[in-house]
């Protein structure tokens, strides 16, 4: 007989709840890409939707999935987006994760007359997506702003949160982002 995961949706529930407790006034992404790491996308979000204040995903799909479904809350797609006018009449919100990326994203959204909100996305050591210079991060979150985009935020994936140092090291080059 095949093995069988069992998944616990209240217990589930019960850690974003544990989550959002220690995060003050900050806001909680429930980070639900890829099917919720297999644990079923809907699902997941349906049993966190009234404690998480965003969802994230991996895939413009995911993203119509949930909206489909009756997800009403802020959702971002993690990865490069390709269709921006999708994004934009399905009110998700685009990563940016390097001058390339925006340059496309603002043709096509200049193109269509449309203004999608953005996010960016910081490398501080995982290397495979996100800005490494401040002053591009900066010249393209300028140019959004003047050219009518919303932007919402800045985030990073910690490779390594199980280790102290290696979290304090990826924070410490997050933190210039912020500025």
């Amino acid at each position: 007989e095949l093995p069988k995961a069992v998944i616990d949706l209240s217990a589930i529930r019960q850690n974003a709840i544990k989550i959002k407790n220690c995060l003050g006034s900050a806001k909680f992404c429930a980070v639900v890409k890829s099917d919720a790491y297999g644990h079923g996308l809907v699902k997941v979000a349906d049993a966190v939707s009234d404690i998480a204040d965003y969802f994230a995903v991996s895939s413009l799909s995911e993203a119509a999935c949930l909206r489909f479904c009756g997800i009403q809350k802020p959702v971002l797609c993690l990865l490069p987006v390709s269709d921006v006018f999708s994004a934009y009449i399905n009110d998700v919100s685009i990563c940016v994760s390097c001058h390339d990326d925006f340059l496309k994203i603002e043709s096509a959204a200049k193109e269509k007359n449309i203004y999608p909100k953005l996010h960016f996305a910081i490398n501080t050591g995982m290397n495979r997506l996100g800005y490494d210079d401040v002053r591009i991060l900066k010249s393209d979150a300028i140019s959004s702003l003047s050219n009518g985009f919303t932007v919402e935020g800045v985030f990073s994936h910690f490779y390594n949160s199980a280790e102290e140092a290696s979290v304090k090291k990826q924070y410490e080059r997050f933190l210039p982002f912020l500025n």
